[in-house]
């Protein structure tokens, strides 16, 4: 059974995207937070159209899911528009090191 991911309240979102710490990597931005573990997936606009922002935030989960969460951070993840047309396996490495570099205890499954 996968783990299921589940967003902050609107308001725990703006905090945390405002005052939160940023890692960039080349796709994707992850702003961290102390918390209950919360996770937000958000895309900028710039994207294009809804469908195309929602099939981003939707590779974005997937390549989540398969990691073991085991910290209480609240994270959120910024899809850039260079997300758009890239290969899932880069995607995924760029996440991959994110999560490394801001340290959040996660494994693989």
């Amino acid at each position: 059974m996968s783990q299921r991911i589940q967003g902050p309240s609107k308001k725990r979102f703006d905090e945390v995207y405002q005052t939160g710490r940023r890692f960039r990597g080349d796709f994707v931005t992850l702003i961290q937070s102390d918390g209950t573990g919360f996770i937000g997936i958000a895309t900028s606009k710039k994207i294009g159209d809804k469908p195309e922002r929602n099939f981003q935030k939707r590779r974005v989960k997937s390549i989540l899911q398969s990691f073991q969460r085991t910290s209480a951070h609240d994270l959120i993840f910024v899809a850039s528009i260079k997300t758009k047309g890239i290969k899932f396996e880069t995607l995924r490495a760029d996440l991959t090191q994110l999560i490394q570099e801001a340290n959040i205890n996660w494994g693989r499954k």
